[in-house]
This record gives C-alpha cells, sequence and structure tokens, in this order.
C-alpha cells in the first residue's frame, strides 16, 4: 500500500536505544523510554517507549498520540530480537504489518 505523507507516521528512526527509565511525559508513561541513537534523524512520533511482555519479548511504540507503530518482538539470543511491526491510525485505514528484526549494536558503532 502506497502511503504517500503518511509513511512518515508509521515509519521509526534507523536505529534507537532502549532505556531502562521509566517515562514520565504523556504516553511514554506507559513503558520504558527509546530514543534515536546519537547522529541518527529523529521520527515524528512525540512518545516513543517499550514495554515488557514476557521473559524473552518486549513491544517497542512510536506514536504522535494517534497513529504509529508497534513492534513486537522476541529473542532467542541476547544479540538479536525477531518480530513483527504492526501500524495503528485514528481513522479506518487497513493495517500494515512487516517483519522485522533488530541488532544489538554497542554504542558508538555504526
Amino acid at each position: 500500500m502506497k502511503l504517500g505523507e503518511d509513511e512518515q507516521f508509521i515509519t521509526p528512526p534507523s536505529r534507537i536505544q532502549l532505556f531502562s527509565t521509566k517515562g514520565t511525559e504523556s504516553l511514554e508513561s506507559n513503558g520504558y523510554l527509546v530514543r534515536p541513537a546519537p547522529g541518527v534523524q529523529p521520527s515524528v512520533h512525540s512518545s516513543t517507549y517499550w514495554t515488557p511482555k514476557s521473559a524473552k519479548g518486549l513491544e517497542i511504540t512510536f506514536t504522535t498520540g494517534f497513529s504509529g507503530v508497534v513492534l513486537s518482538l522476541k529473542t532467542s539470543d541476547a544479540e538479536v530480537l525477531h518480530g513483527k511491526a504492526t501500524t495503528f491510525w485514528d481513522f479506518s485505514r487497513k493495517k500494515q504489518t512487516a517483519e522485522v528484526t533488530a541488532r544489538r549494536v554497542p554504542c558508538g558503532k555504526q
């Protein structure tokens, strides 16, 4: 599905950092903070946070407060997370999904 200008609402930063700091502002109070990695262009999302879902799973939410994307990820080892990205909208639109892989990268590396 071609989304045109709406694509920005479901596109997270290319690299992110997960923090163990609980969010306190707006929707971020629903979980722990997520930020773009140093030097990475931020997305349009006003709230980004992650929540643990199981011993080996988590969800990362990127939202404008109205639309965004949720990454549901699980790990089989400490270096790689696999899962699915699912969009959400504040109006009637078919959800989009995509397979997602996240790899742990030491801070300071590209």
